[in-house]
């Protein structure tokens, strides 16, 4: 749809419609109502959730309060770990993402199949979400996969394919890259996520995961445009 409507509208209005499209889905949060108003109970909620806050203390000190910035996830050596290897994995894992389709256009490879490259290369990653995520849950006692091994299990696979991406040649070659690629790097996200989780718990697993987060951009920002340079 982008490129469409770049290529028939032209970059400004293309980017528009498209900006167009994306805002009206937060129209759709209008229409957003709590679970809560259906409950069977919702009375009893209620007047817990009143008596609660007439017994509250007032004087509350300013200490019990949740810092704005907390950074003590950072204390764990786990976690230490964990934010070196994403960092080291991510100044290539998102690479493929940036520069795919153009490669293929490149290669002349879009008169076929490269219009539906990045279609695919998305419906490889959902795939690779979902069978990643049936081995988390799934996992009984007698064939047990530990998180930590699925992440460097798919991370592992993600830099071999990139390897032998630059032996690719024609449609095919580009459509098994891209599903086998798509599938990995779907898996190493949710593994990774789902591997943090195990490790710091659900009560810092939003602070923790905010800050990987921030640990993987730092290699995408400089990675891709490395990449681009010595590509060119």
């Amino acid at each position: 749809f982008l490129k469409g409507a770049m290529r028939d509208f032209g970059w400004r209005l293309g980017l528009q419609s498209v900006t167009g499209v994306l805002f009206s889905t937060f129209i759709l949060g209008i229409f957003y109502r709590s679970a809560t108003l259906y409950h069977p109970q919702r009375r009893a909620i209620l007047h817990l959730k009143s008596q609660k806050r007439k017994i509250k203390d007032k004087n509350k000190s300013q200490e019990d309060k949740l810092p704005f910035f907390d950074f003590s996830s950072l204390k764990s050596r786990t976690f230490q770990i964990i934010l070196l290897s994403s960092f080291i994995t991510s100044l290539g894992m998102f690479t493929p993402f940036m520069f795919l389709l153009y490669q293929s256009e490149q290669e002349k490879e879009v008169i076929t199949e490269g219009n539906q490259i990045q279609t695919y290369l998305g419906l490889a990653w959902v795939c690779g979400v979902f069978m990643f995520g049936l081995l988390i849950v799934k996992n009984s006692v007698d064939c047990h996969i530990g998180r930590q091994y699925l992440c460097q299990a798919a991370g592992l696979t993600c830099g071999i394919s990139v390897l032998a991406f630059t032996s690719v040649q024609g449609t095919n070659g580009y459509l098994i890259f891209v599903w086998i690629f798509g599938i990995f790097a779907g898996g190493y996200q949710y593994s990774l996520k789902m591997f943090v989780f195990e490790k710091v718990r659900a009560r810092n697993f939003a602070r923790a995961w905010g800050i990987l987060q921030m640990s993987q951009s730092i290699p995408v920002f400089l990675g891709v445009p490395i990449a681009g340079y010595i590509n060119s």
